[in-house]
Formats: structure tokens, sequence, C-alpha cells
């Protein structure tokens, strides 16, 4: 006959490997979502910097070509858009914490460590 206690051990062992193979499925799983997360962020950006740097392309070429038809000067409605864009990266250095490195440590972070799966 075999003995209560090493049965009940075997039961506990027993459930302790399965509960630890499903806890690895759950963090398998909630990786993968995360990772899926992060890559259709990553595309998405991706498309929308392209669409707008084409936008931005042509609307600069708009207002370079209106400039210079306002001004009688052609370079000088160029020189303008460009100072335009070196004021708009000096801002961008000067301000690339606030507008955009804490940004996406917040939205990282909020993929990353959010809960989907609480224990209860």
């Amino acid at each position: 006959m075999p003995n209560p206690v090493e049965s009940n051990f075997e039961e506990l062992k027993n459930s302790l490997q399965e509960l630890l193979e499903n806890r690895i499925r759950l963090v398998k799983i909630s990786f993968t979502e995360k990772l899926s997360k992060l890559l259709y962020l990553f595309v998405f950006l991706i498309v929308v910097l392209a669409v707008l740097s084409l936008l931005m392309t042509f609307l600069s070429i708009m207002m370079a070509s209106w400039l210079g038809q306002a001004l009688n000067n052609p370079m000088l409605g160029n020189l303008i858009v460009a100072a335009f864009y070196v004021l708009l990266l000096v801002l961008l250095i000067l301000f690339r914490k606030a507008l955009i490195l804490d940004p996406i440590t917040r939205m990282l972070s909020a993929i990353i460590l959010s809960e989907d799966y609480e224990d209860k």
C-alpha cells in the first residue's frame, strides 16, 4: 500500500510543476502580446513619419515659392524657409528630453510594465 505522505508529496510536486509550466506559458503569451504592440507602434510611426515627410516637403516647396514671388526674390523665399527649419531643429535639440525622450519612455513603460493578468 502506498504511503499517504508520499502520495501527497507526489501530488504536490505535480501541482507545482503544472503551475510553473502554466506560469511560463503566461509569461510567453504576455511577452508576445507586448512585443506585438511595440512592433505595431514602430511600423505605424514609420508610416506616419514617411507621410509627414512628404507632406512637409511639398508644403516647404510651396511656401518657398510663394515667399519668393511675394518678395520678388526666389532665393530669399528659400532662405526664409531654410531658416525656419534651422530654428525648428535648434528648438528640437534644446527641448529633446521633454518633446521626445519623456513621451517615448512613458509609452514604452506603459506597454512593457502593464499587467494584463493579475493574480487573484
